[in-house]
């Protein structure tokens, strides 16, 4: 339904937890996405990382790359959309400019991306 269509009551039922647990840890949606989003780009760059370390040599690293992000793209491609779409959005509000920050996370992917 989107972002602005989809209110934390909507998560709730979908992902059969309470509203009341969801407001326990998240005061709303936007926090709730900033967490998603956080926890996903740790585990993003944690198997690009894996799959780099155990590659020696330059073919054996693009072949590493390549493989990572394919597997990535094919099995995390909605959360890869969501995050591109709020490091867009953060650059024209405050709303997401937790997520949309520049760290070391966002440093690896780009270093990543011009590689």
């Amino acid at each position: 339904m989107g972002y602005a269509n989809t209110s934390l009551r909507d998560i709730a039922a979908k992902s059969e937890v309470s509203l009341g647990i969801l407001h326990y840890y998240f005061e709303d949606r936007r926090d709730l996405i900033i967490y998603c989003v956080r926890v996903y780009k740790q585990d993003f760059v944690a198997s690009i990382r894996h799959a780099l370390d155990r590659a020696t040599g330059r073919d054996a690293v693009i072949d590493a790359l390549d493989g990572a992000l394919a597997f990535s793209i094919t099995k995390d491609a909605p959360t890869h959309r969501l995050w591109y779409d709020i490091r867009n959005q953060a650059l024209f509000g405050d709303m997401f400019r937790p997520v949309g920050s520049r760290n070391r996370n966002d440093a690896c992917l780009d270093g990543v991306s011009r590689v």
